[in-house]
């Protein structure tokens, strides 16, 4: 376990200065942020155990991961809300079930509602019911942590993401296009033309599923695909799709059953992920090599990101886009485009 170090008035001001370009020597800011951080791995973990234990009742092969915020998503989402508090984060750490229906989403939503647990929902968006602009599709719930035993990490606020299969293979070629043609697409900045592709396709999908469309797209499915059709040859986007898959180094990659944590290295320019692999009572070591390699990537194109899966397989289900690999969204988009 990680006990937190700081007040939250320390948070802040560490927040506040790592984006402050006029400062040079942030050290402790690191510091600050990387403890504040891996304090969040208890109650994650507390919480992940939970949505695991609902998401099987329904699905044993539901695949569920959890993450810690990676520092440059963390500056990013500083710098777009200026007023924004380092400490008041929603999402810092976060557990994800990647569900095979949308009526297994709703049954882990509502088991999750109806819980008694101690843990309180501060919020939720049900961006299924209501679809993003973007396209993107899901649940998030964001409950802070309590505990009689463990009163250190009391309001910790931790998210929980529940998605299908399909909107989870939507929201991570999105994020792979946007990594390799330099965009954030993920917060809708960007071509206007790849931003009106992935939200023709989520209507599509959304159609598949028998769910909201995107508001801002026809209603009409031929106006849709004519319109996705349409932009698949002006984007080249099979030809994108297909040039991105990186290689995993075998040198750091531990197929090890007692592995807990996986720290995934994604260096775009190579066309290589490295993947170092922790055991349970090794989450102190991974943090500090986290936020080393995060510091180290700051001015590049490199990917870093410390996640928790039960095996390296489900991990890398989760996580594609750290991997390149959009195969499954191609076939999908193919099969939808077909019928």
């Amino acid at each position: 376990m990680i006990y937190p170090k700081y007040s939250n008035k320390l948070i802040d001001q560490a927040g506040g200065n790592l984006i402050d370009r006029s400062i040079s020597n942030k050290d402790n800011d690191f510091a600050v942020l990387s403890n504040w951080r891996a304090a969040h791995a208890f109650p994650l973990n507390t919480m992940q155990i939970y949505l695991r234990r609902a998401s099987y009742k329904i699905n044993i092969e539901t695949i569920v991961v959890q993450r810690l915020k990676k520092l440059s998503s963390i500056l990013f989402k500083l710098q777009r809300f200026p007023k924004m508090q380092l400490s008041r984060m929603q999402d810092i750490g976060g557990c994800r079930a990647i569900l095979s229906s949308i009526e297994e989403v709703n049954y882990v939503y509502k088991y999750f509602l109806e819980s008694r647990m101690k843990h309180k929902l501060v919020n939720e968006k049900k961006y299924i019911k209501c679809p993003k602009e973007s396209g993107y599709r899901g649940i998030h719930l964001v409950y802070k942590y309590y505990s009689d035993k463990n009163a250190i990490y009391n309001d910790y606020q931790i998210e929980v993401q529940l998605r299908t299969q399909m909107q989870h293979m939507w929201a991570t070629t999105v994020e792979t296009i946007g990594l390799f043609s330099n965009q954030s697409l993920k917060s809708s900045m960007g071509s206007k033309d790849w931003l009106r592709f992935f939200s023709l396709v989520s209507g599509l999908f959304a159609i598949e599923e028998n769910a909201t469309l995107v508001p801002s797209i026809p209603k009409n499915r031929a106006e849709i695909l004519d319109e996705t059709n349409d932009l698949i040859v002006k984007l080249k986007v099979y030809d994108k799709l297909n040039a991105y898959k990186a290689v995993v180094s075998e040198l750091s990659k531990r197929k090890n059953k007692e592995s807990k944590y996986y720290l995934l290295n994604l260096i775009p320019s190579e066309r290589r992920t490295r993947v170092t692999s922790f055991f349970s009572n090794q989450i102190e070591e991974a943090t500090n090599k986290y936020i080393e390699l995060e510091r180290q990537s700051l001015n590049t194109d490199n990917e870093v990101v410390l996640v928790s899966s039960d095996t390296i397989e489900n991990m890398e289900i989760a996580y594609p886009n750290y991997f390149m690999d959009t195969t499954k969204f191609s076939q999908k988009l193919k099969y939808v485009l077909s019928k």
